[in-house]
């Protein structure tokens, strides 16, 4: 009995983890591809601003370095991964937009903005103003960012 209900499991995730798109790579060294899109285009995409409505109060600030902001919470790491083929920057976009959301999640609930918002992929920080990193393969999309949360 106990075989059966172990094997029920494992087929039940194993079908759960091939189907459709996923937010956990399944090969981190597989990612080759950088790509560079613009912050204001994805922010101002009709999805993303539906995605991130509620959090107008949150302030965002890119690619800086700023020190001598009150850091509430130091080099916050978020990432999201997005395992399917086709549009890259659409994904790419989607992606980023996850992962603004979770930094204003965080920010509003300890009433603080998030600021040195840096794109960030293996230990390699990416200070861009104006545009964001993506990595990509032929399946799969990352976008890996570092902020801190800071004082409003």
């Amino acid at each position: 009995m106990k075989r059966i209900f172990l094997f029920v499991i494992l087929v039940i995730f194993a079908s759960g983890c091939s189907s459709g798109r996923h937010s956990i790579p399944l090969n981190k060294g597989a990612y080759k591809q950088t790509n560079i899109y613009s912050i204001s285009e994805a922010l101002n995409l009709e999805a993303a601003k539906k995605e991130l409505a509620g959090f107008e109060n949150v302030r965002l600030e890119f690619g800086s370095n700023d020190q001598n902001k009150s850091v509430i919470k130091a080099n916050v790491k978020v990432q999201r991964f997005i395992t399917d083929s086709g549009d890259i920057k659409g994904y790419c976009q989607e992606a980023f937009v996850a992962v603004i959301k979770r930094y204003m999640i965080a920010a509003k609930k300890q009433n603080a903005d998030v600021a040195n918002i840096v794109s960030f992929w293996r230990a390699d920080a990416k200070y861009l103003k104006d545009e964001f990193v993506c990595m990509s393969s032929k399946n799969s999309v990352g976008v890996v960012m570092r902020a801190d949360l800071v004082q409003k």
